[in-house]
């Protein structure tokens, strides 16, 4: 994988991080005074700048590298209780290129 592709796709994954930070530092003064709504126009300011940070990370997957992608190795249809919740997730085991892959899409 070449360094600026991982940096890329990381980077804009921090990058769209932040704007979820910076939707909650806009909006939450707005919306924690219950006896001062936001106006209509400051509302739907929010609204649309959420659904433009919606927007970008859910495309954020098909840009990734195509290594980048993980391959489940094993599914598990009867599990154990007190495994399903220790051991797996979603009852799949899923392998990544590396472990820093595997961290950037536990971030996303």
């Amino acid at each position: 994988m070449r360094p600026d592709a991982f940096e890329n796709a990381a980077g804009r994954l921090t990058s769209l991080s932040a704007r979820l930070s910076d939707l909650t530092a806009y909006a939450y003064p707005m919306l924690k005074n219950m006896k001062q709504f936001p106006t209509k126009d400051q509302f739907m300011s929010i609204l649309d700048y959420a659904g433009d940070v919606e927007a970008q990370l859910s495309t954020w997957p098909n840009t990734v590298p195509n290594d980048w992608h993980w391959k489940t190795s094993h599914t598990f249809d009867n599990l154990p209780s007190h495994q399903s919740k220790i051991h797996v997730w979603n009852r799949r085991v899923d392998i990544y290129h590396d472990i820093w892959v595997a961290s950037i899409w536990n971030s996303y």
